[in-house]
């Protein structure tokens, strides 16, 4: 039996996967077991891993029909035999040290769980994401006093606790399993958190390590494309719902340990919003943008912001002819398309409002005070927080 199942659901990565098995079987740390679940590929993906592993025994290789990652991970846990799991994703990969450093930090604390920071990996540059938490061992007293108030969301809408991610984590198997077993396989976003979430709850220890170890390649997001004309709406709608409700469960049978369901709905609205043209009952029938109530359709705006939520609004409100979009704006318009312009550029536009499309508290607040420079305030639309958490919101995202 190895100290460590590392499980790796497989789904048509043939042009990534032999760099995430090649990082990972040149680990420093020899003594696992790597469980790869090709969940139906139908390119070259299976047999790239056959090879794989014909040269190294400590792959074990399945296969399945195509049910999903959620599915992926079930089949690979059932047949982990390691003291503790990891996951990795097949298009990322890990340092050398990755499973020594999780490793002896969870065996030399005794802990039930060791975190670690992530490198988002970009084509021309890498953002490194170190853990929320102070480095150092957490007993169950201080995940009670120090990491629950802040588990999932630290305060101000949204602030990010910490990472809802599986790769991120090494987790005693036996903390782990279930959680991975009971998750909803028609779950697609969020399926990570439903499991990490509930399993920090539960955890007697905890060690944070400040160190990047795991490398997270980012492409351009399905969200940016994610759409009422690509999407069945009413089978997402009842997976976002299905997410909130499940965890939210989860959550209400364990009040007595720490009440997280307040911060729990802050994540699921967190990540609805970017996608509230598809989530929100009776979106395009509003005669103003959710949750910008201020900005009425037909309003000339200017997007300042042209991460995933921005570009991914920008085209849907194009599309529909909702507004008329006369700018779009980003300090890191340099690293991105033609038509996005320095946010000085705003100064010599003719527009209703701008809208900040930052979902992070922080960054949308610094951002307000920039604008209020140059811009009136009564032209800065910012989300409405109050307008979010109404029960209308609410309802129409079907949490409650």
């Amino acid at each position: 039996m190895s100290s460590i199942s590392i499980i790796l659901p497989l789904y048509n990565k043939e042009h990534y996967i032999s760099q995430c098995l090649d990082s990972l079987l040149s680990q420093s740390f020899r003594d696992f077991e790597l469980i790869i679940v090709d969940d139906g590929s139908t390119d070259a993906s299976y047999d790239i891993c056959k090879k794989y592993s014909i040269a190294d025994p400590r792959i074990i290789l399945l296969r399945q029909d195509n049910h999903g990652p959620v599915h992926a991970r079930k089949t690979g846990i059932r047949n982990a035999s390691g003291d503790y799991i990891a996951f990795v994703d097949a298009d990322d990969w890990v340092d050398q040290d990755y499973i020594r450093y999780l490793y002896y930090c969870a065996a030399d604390n005794d802990s039930d769980i060791v975190i670690c920071g992530r490198c988002d990996e970009y084509d021309h540059r890498t953002i490194n994401h170190r853990p929320s938490l102070q480095a150092g061992r957490y007993s169950k007293h201080d995940l009670i006093s120090k990491v629950y108030p802040s588990l999932i969301s630290g305060g101000g809408f949204f602030t990010w606790g910490t990472s809802p991610s599986l790769c991120e984590h090494l987790f005693k198997r036996d903390l782990i399993k279930d959680y991975i077993l009971s998750v909803d396989d028609n779950i697609r976003m969020g399926d990570d958190a439903a499991a990490v979430f509930p399993a920090i709850l539960h955890a007697d220890s905890l060690y944070c390590l400040d160190k990047c170890l795991y490398h997270y390649r980012m492409h351009e997001s399905s969200l940016v494309h994610y759409s009422s004309s690509s999407v069945d709406i009413l089978a997402e709608r009842g997976r976002f719902s299905s997410l909130y409700h499940y965890v939210d469960r989860q959550l209400s049978r364990d009040i007595a340990i720490y009440d997280l369901r307040k911060q729990w709905l802050e994540y699921v609205l967190f990540m609805a919003i970017p996608r509230a043209d598809v989530l929100y009952e009776g979106f395009w029938d509003l005669d103003y943008l959710f949750p910008y109530p201020q900005v009425k359709k037909g309003s000339k705006v200017v997007i300042y912001g042209m991460g995933l939520y921005g570009m991914r609004l920008y085209r849907a409100v194009t599309a529909r002819g909702f507004l008329n979009v006369v700018g779009c704006t980003d300090r890191d318009y340099e690293h991105m398309d033609s038509f996005v312009s320095a946010p000085e550029s705003i100064r010599d536009m003719d527009f209703d409002h701008v809208i900040i499309t930052m979902s992070f508290y922080e960054t949308r607040h610094k951002v307000y005070d920039y604008l209020r420079e140059f811009v009136p305030a009564e032209k800065i639309s910012m989300m409405d927080e109050e307008l979010i958490f109404s029960e209308e919101s609410l309802k129409r995202f079907g949490f409650i």
